[in-house]
């Protein structure tokens, strides 16, 4: 690298001084030096290697020295940027688990419930023999119900004369209840509750074929519970009371 005008400046100032007072010594030695023998002036070796001390130590001292060149400095490597994050849509709502969905009530303690209150009636011991062709209908339910054959029944009483609907009637609501249609069999019982003769069973099984859906129906059959439970008269009073405590 080229010096700076200071320190050339220094360096021309020294070469200087040097050469003055190289200068004034040779002047000096020249002075004070004996012609050499034979006569001849001149300048004796001594004196030469004197001067060429001098002449080497100057050139030394003010030869140019090399600089070392400092290795440049590496460069740190910029830090690279975090990748942006992409942004979460404010639209985009996190995915719910999905609600557990409860299981039907028709298989749980309420159907067991009302299965294992349900007492079926003796159908075979109401089939009559010699009966007329309406009878004879009825006759084949009652049979395919004692043999808990209930799609057979209700076409058996798919050819029941008119005379014979609230009989009709009250077997298809067995069949249907043995069939686990206990919404339709709900119905069809509810239809016989004022009936003479079927009124007090079809309360009761009318009862049994809404508890399986007890959440939906609870207020209605507390209500019809409790109204069994208080007639000592009725034919179902102690099923009642038994059931009303199991609730």
């Amino acid at each position: 690298m080229p010096y700076n005008s200071n320190e050339r400046l220094e360096r021309e100032a020294r070469e200087s001084l040097v050469a003055s007072d190289l200068s004034a010594k040779m002047k000096q030695w020249r002075e004070q030096s004996p012609p050499p023998a034979g006569g001849g002036g001149g300048i004796s070796p001594l004196r030469i290697l004197l001067v060429l001390l001098l002449l080497g130590g100057a050139a030394w001292l003010f030869w140019p020295q090399k600089e070392q060149k400092t290795p440049p400095l590496q460069e740190q490597p910029a830090e690279l940027p975090a990748p942006p994050q992409s942004p979460v849509p404010e639209d985009i709502k996190p995915v719910e688990e999905p609600i557990a969905q409860k299981p039907s009530t028709v298989s749980n303690r309420y159907l067991a419930l009302a299965q294992s209150n349900y007492r079926s009636p003796d159908f075979a011991s109401d089939i009559r023999g010699e009966a007329s062709e309406g009878q004879n209908a009825l006759n084949d339910a009652r049979l395919a119900l004692a043999e808990r054959r209930f799609s057979d029944a209700l076409i058996a009483l798919k050819n029941t004369p008119s005379e014979y609907n609230t009989d009709a009637a009250y077997l298809r609501g067995h069949a249907l209840f043995g069939q686990k249609k206990f919404p339709q069999s709900a119905v069809v019982f509810g239809q016989l509750t004022g009936s003479i003769r079927y009124g007090e069973a079809a309360q009761w099984y009318e009862l049994l074929s809404l508890l399986p859906e007890f959440e939906e129906n609870k207020s209605v059959i507390l209500k019809k519970l409790k109204r069994i439970s208080e007639d000592e008269d009725h034919a179902f009073y102690q099923e009642a009371r038994d059931l009303y405590q199991s609730l």
